[in-house]
Order: structure tokens, then C-alpha cells, then sequence
């Protein structure tokens, strides 16, 4: 029998959603204003939230991409 895979943690973070593509979004950090870093939209727990409108707002990503990202 095959060992299961761990399950997925996500993390919140707050970011401003600059550019949205098929495969990713484009965040902005808002306490950066230069930092901008692109997430693949599967690592989003909700990718339909991710779309530019300016405000701030709290996206669910996977806790590894978070931290390879140096967003956590």
C-alpha cells in the first residue's frame, strides 16, 4: 500500500492582484511597493478570487509556494 499524501496547508496572504493570466496572478505586497512576484494560479485555493481591482485583499495559496516566494 502506498503512503498517503500529506495534505495541502494554505496560508492567507493580504496582496494587491496586479495581473491575472490563464495560468497565474501577478501580486503586489502591500507594504512593497516595488516587490511584485507571480503565483501559478494551481497553487491558489481559490483562483477565481484572484483579479485586479486595486484593493487589497486576502488570497489562500499553498503554504510551500508562500515560503519559496518569500511571501511568509
Amino acid at each position: 500500500m502506498r503512503p498517503r499524501a500529506a495534505p495541502t496547508e494554505f496560508v492567507n496572504v493580504w496582496c494587491r492582484v496586479t495581473r491575472v493570466t490563464d495560468a497565474a496572478v501577478r501580486i503586489l505586497i502591500d507594504d512593497d511597493d516595488i516587490v511584485q512576484v507571480w503565483i501559478p494560479k494551481s497553487q491558489l485555493k481559490y483562483p477565481d478570487q484572484a483579479k485586479v481591482t486595486g484593493e487589497v485583499l486576502c488570497l489562500a495559496m499553498t503554504e510551500w509556494i508562500a515560503t519559496q516566494k518569500g511571501l511568509i
